[in-house]
């Protein structure tokens, strides 16, 4: 008996450890399917909503059907990554930066300018376009109403006046040396120097018509040099007041970045050419899409439109041909970048696509193609 007691202690401890192993496995394994729902909530999506807005040439609409340089570029990119899209159309940059932030969308593709406030909100691809700002103006057809009225006449008049002075001077020289001698040159001083006037403009303007000539040797030296004299004479006048037509039709004009204060600048509200011009004191109008600017530009109601380069040169090649021309080099270096949420667990895949299509020639091909040139 005393031998079994041991034995009945000994099992009931053993018993005991047994359910307090029971107990804590239940407690802390987890259900069925619990580890297929944990790796499924780890999984990234496969299948990413892609926000973006139309801007040819970077994304261009053609019925149901999405092209363009950045949509070639982001469908290059997610079939390299793995990754199937889908698109939503947006009509803002603003709008699509909202719904990536938001989880309405995983990746935002268009005309995004990686910028140090965006950078805050948002996790971005590598650079695949180097873009940057540029200025728009129309192409003005002037008549010659226009082109007189433009004329600084006050320069031109004196000018003029320094022309009737010299001329006024030659016909009393010329009628000094003739009168007395030169029936033509009456000693009487009106009808005397009338002559020398009439002599003089018709010598300085058509090498004379001959109805009045010099006979006294020093007469004939004097209009010799008045000849030479005078080509020269009218050349300057001439060159005076034509360069002064260029310049005054030039002046109102938008050929560059310093051009811009004081003239009627239309942009988009809320980029980052509204934003530039804002923080560099450029007064400015704000228009909620892009088409706007092209119509009041078209329609004479804006000097300047300044906006992401790439898009300006294209519809300067395209729908404003002949109506409207670049000024000024690009200004503003930006670079286009993918556009995703804090954390994305595709930004590692999407980078190193972007790489791929750099070095593989893809990127210089898609250039070609929407930019015609590499």
């Amino acid at each position: 008996m005393l031998r079994i007691k041991p034995l009945l202690v000994a099992a009931g401890g053993l018993l005991l450890q047994l359910v307090i192993a029971l107990v804590v496995a239940l407690t802390f394994t987890p259900a069925p399917g619990a580890y297929a729902q944990t790796a499924q909530a780890v999984a990234p999506d496969k299948t990413l909503r892609v926000t973006t807005r139309i801007l040819e040439p970077l994304v261009v609409q053609r019925g149901e059907s999405l092209s363009g340089f950045s949509i070639d570029v982001w469908n290059d990119v997610a079939r390299r990554a793995g990754l199937k899209s889908e698109f939503v159309i947006v009509d803002s940059v603003k709008a699509m930066l909202d719904a990536v932030e938001s989880g309405d969308a995983q990746v935002a593709v268009a005309a995004i300018s990686m910028t140090p406030e965006r950078e805050q909100r948002f996790d971005f691809s590598h650079t695949y376009l180097q873009s940057g700002l540029q200025i728009m103006t129309p192409i003005k057809q002037t008549s010659w109403l226009d082109s007189l009225r433009s004329v600084s006449w006050g320069h031109v008049l004196s000018l003029i006046g320094w022309v009737a002075l010299l001329i006024t001077i030659v016909a009393h020289v010329i009628w000094l040396i003739e009168r007395g001698r030169n029936p033509e040159f009456p000693e009487d001083y009106l009808r005397g120097v009338g002559e020398g006037l009439w002599w003089t403009v018709v010598t300085v303007v058509t090498v004379g018509y001959g109805d009045r000539t010099p006979k006294r040797l020093l007469g004939r030296v004097v209009a010799t040099i008045w000849m030479f004299a005078g080509l020269f004479l009218i050349a300057h006048l001439t060159a005076s007041i034509t360069s002064r037509l260029t310049v005054e039709s030039l002046q109102g004009h938008v050929n560059g970045l310093n051009d811009l204060p004081g003239k009627r600048v239309v942009t988009v509200q809320g980029t980052t050419a509204d934003q530039y011009l804002t923080a560099n004191g450029i007064v400015h109008l704000n228009v909620a899409q892009i088409s706007e600017a092209w119509a009041q530009i078209e329609a004479g109601q804006a000097d300047a439109v300044v906006y992401d380069a790439p898009v300006l040169n294209h519809y300067v090649n395209t729908l404003g041909k002949g109506k409207v021309r670049m000024a000024g080099a690009v200004f503003k270096a930006e670079p286009y970048g993918i556009a995703l949420r804090r954390d994305s667990p595709h930004r590692e895949a999407i980078n190193q696509a972007i790489l791929e299509i750099f070095n593989d020639g893809t990127h210089e091909r898609l250039s070609s193609k929407w930019f015609g040139t590499n």
